[in-house]
């Protein structure tokens, strides 16, 4: 999975950012944030908010102002963890 932002695959970094979320690889920040940019939705930005890492939680902030969901709340069910599974 790791290889899929080595080679810049956005897409499929977008469908898998709760993986690299738990992963908590700070590598991994810059190409997160492009993701969320280029390809992410509201889940994916309530996800980056409320993982516990500042940049992932500013980035999703500003994408929110930019998509006008300015309202993201912190989901219903636990969210995910910035580094739970290192």
């Amino acid at each position: 999975m790791d290889e899929t932002l080595k080679e810049g695959n956005l897409t499929v970094a977008a469908a898998a950012y709760p993986f690299f979320i738990r992963k908590g690889d700070p590598a991994s920040i810059p190409a997160l944030i492009q993701a969320l940019n280029e390809h992410g939705d509201e889940e994916m930005a309530r996800g980056f908010m409320f993982c516990g890492n500042y940049q992932l939680a500013d980035a999703a902030r500003n994408w929110a102002k930019r998509n006008k969901a300015e309202d993201l709340e912190l989901p219903e069910e636990p969210p995910l963890t910035w580094g739970a599974e290192k």
